[in-house]
């Protein structure tokens, strides 16, 4: 396994999420999923993993994310199908995660944004180690790992997140028609959420495939996740779009 080196002082935040189903790296099957993640991590790369089993099949196991916070305390961001007042968020945090990525499914009920969840999102107390994904699907939220679209307008979503939360929790916009689709990032549409988001601060996904990537969404105030594109192949990404 090779690690394409870094730009010396890459722009703004950036990293890099690791996709688990069944138990293999969806981006990249063929490494085990513990070798890359001790790869990344030796190689100071910044990870999230995400446990897709539980987004997608709604499977209730906690085995995966618990290993992962015990096994690299403080310095692994973990997600999957967690809700604001879900007790593993505590748990994991106290297991070691760095941080915990609450998912989409967990802020919408019976097809509208769920006020229980904005409550428990509040009282948070750890708030800044909270994420708040939001995957968004032709400008509205989509759940269950981006397979159930909803009514629910992405702009009025990350509205009710931000007052819920006073803006101490981070967000994360994903953009999962540019990752279903291939595309490149809409950079007008990125303009726009940094403008709402001001002074949050608002991870995107979706897209991104080169450091000009990171660095343009550096210049709009956003952090960067990549994925597939860092994690197929040579691990990390080309200097410029193609």
């Amino acid at each position: 396994m090779t690690t394409q080196l870094l730009p010396d002082e890459p722009a703004g935040s950036w990293r890099v999420h690791v996709d688990l189903r069944h138990h293999q790296v969806t981006a990249r099957p063929e490494t085990p999923p513990g070798t890359l993640i001790a790869h990344l991590l030796d190689h100071h790369v910044p990870v999230a993993v995400l446990d897709l089993d539980r987004s997608i099949d709604q499977s209730p196991g906690t085995a995966l994310l618990e290993q992962a916070a015990r096994r690299h305390p403080g310095r692994l961001w973990l997600g999957g199908r967690m809700a604001p007042a879900d007790p593993l968020v505590p748990h994991l945090l106290d297991a070691g995660a760095a941080g915990v990525i609450l998912g989409t499914n967990g802020l919408i009920s019976d097809g509208r944004m769920d006020d229980a969840a904005l409550h428990a999102l509040a009282s948070i107390r750890a708030a800044d180690k909270v994420l708040v994904s939001l995957d968004v699907l032709d400008d509205h939220l989509v759940t269950d790992g981006f397979t159930t679209p909803t009514s629910v307008p992405a702009r009025a979503a990350l509205g009710a997140v931000l007052q819920a939360t006073g803006g101490r929790c981070q967000v994360m916009y994903v953009d999962a028609g540019a990752s279903l689709r291939r595309a490149r990032p809409d950079w007008s549409r990125i303009d726009a959420l940094a403008d709402d988001c001001t002074p949050a601060r608002v991870w995107y996904a979706g897209g991104l495939t080169s450091w000009s990537d990171v660095q343009r969404l550096a210049s709009a105030g956003l952090s960067a996740v990549v994925g597939r594109a860092y994690l197929t192949g040579s691990l990390g990404l080309s200097s410029s779009a193609p």
